[in-house]
């Protein structure tokens, strides 16, 4: 249950773990804190402490590799309520909606699974939420198309760590960039900022604006 996770980290420091390119050659590993990971962060390959998928076209890539990999075992994973999943946490996963500050009432897509993090990571207590590989750029997802509207993958993929995380010939949903970077994200530092709690960008060359930026040796030392 959701529940079960209440304020059981109350003033310690997270990891939200983007699937940015900044990750490549990133000892994630070496990491001092807990972590968030999301949709296909296994290829890395890497296992966070807590793992979320919640968009419906990444799911179909990623639920059946949960599936097929059960020694991958982070302390949390949680996904969709419509997605009977053994072992997981199940979310009411909602789209128009603001930050959820209790998410076992529901929890906001946001456009990006990052904020569903930063909503699980408030729930959870934490106080301070690091974020590396929020690159926040693709160029090749966004380009030609409308924002959240489907394209088929093609090619490597620049806009992720590796070459290949859009997999060829796959159906994924175009990134969206302004609303994200304009509302959702703002609207997280926000919530975090009134409660004394701050989310601290340690992502290098970050097009995010809105947060703390920092230095990520602090991961390490």
């Amino acid at each position: 249950m959701i529940q079960d996770f209440k304020d059981v980290y109350r003033g310690e420091k997270c990891v939200i773990i983007g699937n940015g390119p900044s990750l490549n050659g990133m000892d994630l590993e070496g990491i001092k804190f807990d972590t968030f990971g999301a949709n296909k962060i296994y290829t890395f390959p890497y296992a966070p402490t807590f793992y979320t998928c919640i968009d419906s076209d990444m799911l179909h890539d990623c639920a059946p590799w949960l599936i097929s990999h059960p020694e991958y075992a982070p302390k949390g994973i949680f996904l969709p309520n419509y997605l009977p999943f053994p072992g997981a946490t199940p979310l009411n996963v909602v789209v128009n909606a603001p930050f959820s500050i209790d998410v076992s009432r529901f929890i906001t897509m946001g456009g990006t699974v990052t904020f569903a993090n930063m909503q699980l990571a408030y729930y959870m207590g934490f106080e301070t939420v690091y974020l590396i590989g929020c690159d926040h750029r693709y160029v090749k997802a966004e380009k030609g198309g409308v924002p959240g509207s489907k394209f088929i993958a093609s090619g490597k993929d620049p806009d992720h760590f590796g070459d290949n995380y859009f997999e060829e010939g796959k159906f994924y949903n175009r990134p969206e960039l302004d609303a994200v970077k304009n509302n959702v994200y703002p609207l997280a530092n926000e919530v975090f900022n009134r409660t004394g709690r701050k989310i601290i960008n340690l992502t290098p060359n970050s097009a995010i604006e809105c947060f703390e930026r920092g230095n990520i040796d602090v991961l390490y030392n």
